[in-house]
């Protein structure tokens, strides 16, 4: 840096004011230092940026293998990608070149995705496609997963309209089925599919349904072999398709149907759309298959439990999805029941919904070895079809613990949308008490200590709830009467003391009340959390925690009751919703 001039130094070190002249000179020595300052930081900045890159040149990425890369991008991927999934795709996608090189190398990146195809309000994939289905984008997507199998899930929403060619839409009827038969042909094509999904919106016109069997005969004709099997969906593990408008009544889907364990001899998952009565149709046989799901339009349980009346001796998981079922058939005798009922001994997981009565299934089943149970209501509204409702909805679930309870360690009912009577209440929480290994029990219930005291005349010596866990009770809107729940978990514990201790020389059964030695062993030791979770508190109102912690502080009895409940392992939890 330059000196200044002498006479210019003097300013820097006294307040002096400088004159107009070395005023002038001050600005124009402030200005070259000013321009070489700039100079500086430009070559700081280029210095910086090239120690960056020097840096990235030793940097241990640069040695990061591209397999572990694709690790990465699998972990941070889904299996089977939709809308979101492939937005989320492209940005790793466009990090860096060998982000890009390591996704396009990497098959199974490509080989599942969930599509919707809106017709005529489709999605283009490509800028300049006029294609109203995505076909061509999809086999280009596929081409990228080599010879990983596949997963395709697609699900149509179409317009009748413009399958007839009419509304004035661009694209003709011929383009439009033609484009969508494209989908299926690529169904139709060996390419080692693993997993299969075909749905629809509520409007399924006849072209859409003729492509469908089509394809479903071109499956069937498929030629099979005693070992072997030449069907594109020979390695099939997941398959979700409709039968629907009599399909099941179609001699394609009885044909696949007939041949569906030489067809996919490894299909596991099964899921079938139902929205018409089978008559003489469809019948399931297949050893692979552990979980099947039914989903039902308009028509109820009974009506398609025929459809599994086959052989599925490794059937684990069973549910079922009622909208709308129709009328339901009433017996009046368990005989009549008895000889309609669907019967396996190895399903282990049940889970039902519907838009009706969740319950009502239940008359129509017999799982013994059933673990789970899980009723769901779709929806909170009463029906409008009130003559749909079933007169006695407590019966089905009673008489099926009776049947299937034995097993039982999880039982749902906190959606089951259960409107009962006060003696149905009793009658079922009865039947629930009386299931010897259930450790978890969610159900809807607003006068939890009413229900306690109840006695059970049927089994005067045995345990109530004796492998119990966890009860949470939903919508409990009375107040919580600790001192009940205390009298009554002192009666539970009283007769777990009066009752044989460990089984005598290796017996697995007590004398009274039936009751496993090991489940009783567990109920002296393990904790049980009730859960109480109230409606939402209205504005201005308590809510049931600070009643309940009122009560502890205003009432000697309710802290007394609570403490006892503390010694007998039973621990009071409340939650407020909202």
């Amino acid at each position: 840096m330059q000196q200044l001039e002498p006479n210019l130094e003097s300013f820097l070190d006294h307040n002096h004011p400088p004159g107009d002249d070395d005023v002038r000179s001050l600005l124009k020595e402030l200005s070259s230092v000013e321009d070489e300052l700039r100079s500086v930081e430009l070559r700081l900045e280029e210095l910086r940026a090239r120690q960056a890159h020097l840096r990235s040149a030793i940097s241990p990425l640069r040695r990061f293998p591209s397999e572990l890369l694709a690790e990465l991008f699998r972990a941070c991927l889904p299996p089977i990608l939709d809308e979101g999934g492939r937005e989320r795709f492209l940005v790793l996608r466009s990090v860096c070149r060998a982000w890009r090189e390591a996704a396009f190398s990497t098959p199974e990146l490509w080989a599942g995705i969930k599509l919707r195809v809106y017709i005529p309000n489709a999605r283009y994939w490509g800028k300049g496609d006029t294609s109203i289905v995505p076909w061509r984008e999809l086999r280009s997507w596929f081409g990228r997963a080599g010879s990983t199998p596949l997963w395709l899930l697609v699900h149509f929403e179409i317009d009748e309209k413009i399958l007839t060619g009419g509304g004035g839409r661009r694209h003709s009827n011929p383009d439009v089925l033609e484009d969508v038969g494209r989908i299926f042909q690529l169904l139709e094509e060996d390419r080692g599919w693993k997993g299969i999904s075909i749905t629809y919106g509520r409007i399924c016109p006849a072209p859409f349904r003729n492509l469908f069997l089509d394809m479903m005969e071109t499956i069937s004709l498929a030629p099979v072999g005693t070992t072997t099997s030449l069907s594109p969906w020979r390695n099939l593990r997941s398959l979700h398709i409709p039968l629907t408008h009599r399909g099941p009544q179609r001699p394609e889907v009885i044909l696949w149907a007939n041949n569906l364990e030489s067809l996919s001899p490894h299909l596991s998952d099964l899921t079938l759309t139902m929205t018409s009565r089978l008559v003489g149709g469809v019948v399931i046989s297949h050893a692979s298959i552990t979980s099947l799901t039914l989903n039902l339009f308009h028509i109820y349980t009974q009506q398609a439990l025929h459809i599994v009346g086959g052989d599925l001796p490794n059937l684990k998981k069973l549910k079922i999805d009622e909208t709308d079922p129709a009328m339901t058939r009433y017996w009046q005798t368990e005989a009549d029941l008895e000889r309609e009922r669907f019967v396996h001994d190895g399903v282990e997981e049940l889970v039902i919904s519907s838009t009706m009565h969740p319950l009502e299934p239940l008359g129509f089943l017999t799982l013994p070895s059933l673990r789970s149970l899980a009723c769901h209501r779709k929806g909170r509204e009463r029906s409008s079809r009130g003559n749909s409702v079933p007169p006695d909805p407590v019966t089905p679930i009673v008489s099926f613990l009776a049947r299937s309870g034995d097993s039982l360690r999880t039982l749902d009912l906190a959606y089951a949308g259960l409107r009962l009577e006060p003696q149905d209440e009793v009658q079922m929480w009865l039947a629930i008490s009386r299931c010897r290994s259930l450790r978890y029990l969610s159900v809807e219930c607003d006068k939890f200590h009413v229900l306690l005291p109840s006695p059970d005349p049927h089994s005067a010596l045995s345990i109530p709830f004796p492998a119990i866990r966890r009860i949470a009770l939903y919508e409990h809107s009375a107040t919580i009467d600790l001192r009940a729940i205390a009298r009554y978990f002192a009666y539970r514990q009283s007769r777990i003391d009066s009752s044989p201790s460990a089984a005598v020389n290796g017996s697995n059964e007590s004398v009274a009340g039936g009751e496993p030695a090991e489940l009783q062993m567990g109920c002296r030791r393990a904790e049980i959390v009730i859960t109480f979770i109230g409606l939402s508190c209205r504005e201005g109102k308590p809510s049931r925690a600070q009643e309940l912690q009122w009560d502890l502080e205003s009432d000697v009895e309710y802290a007394n009751a609570l403490r006892e409940l503390t010694d007998l392992g039973v621990r009071i939890v409340v939650e407020d919703d909202g």
